[in-house]
């Protein structure tokens, strides 16, 4: 088990709906699929409420490295403060490769109109 997992207690509510003991009503929670792209990361933490994400073969909550992983933060970056504030700042935040893109496009797109802009208004 990664370090700082989060296992679900066997006698929790969402133990049960997971493991197929219970139906499944009013939980948010989400069992990641390995195929699809990772929902999104809410600021809420797992301890804090029902739902959240669950790993896609253990029953258990994410690992703050795993949602860092997942929300492109590079391996080695590191998030200061108690678990509940690590987990609060990752889904706080917008992913680093997210956060690229739209610079990106904004550089491609909207930068040099403006250059061309200022340069008729300057004549």
């Amino acid at each position: 088990m990664p370090a700082g997992s989060s296992r679900i207690n066997p006698t929790c509510q969402s133990y049960r709906v997971l493991t197929g003991q219970e139906r499944k009503k009013h939980f948010g929670l989400v069992r990641l699929d390995p195929e699809k792209p990772c929902p999104t990361i809410q600021k809420s933490t797992p301890q804090s409420s029902t739902t959240g994400l669950i790993h896609p073969y253990e029953i258990r909550h994410l690992t703050i490295s795993e949602i860092k992983l997942m929300s492109s933060f590079p391996p080695g970056f590191r998030i200061e403060g108690k678990f509940i504030d690590k987990w609060a700042r990752v889904g706080n935040s917008v992913p680093p490769l997210f956060m690229k893109a739209i610079a990106d496009h904004i550089r491609r797109n909207l930068l040099p109109a403006n250059k061309v802009s200022g340069e008729n208004m300057a004549a």
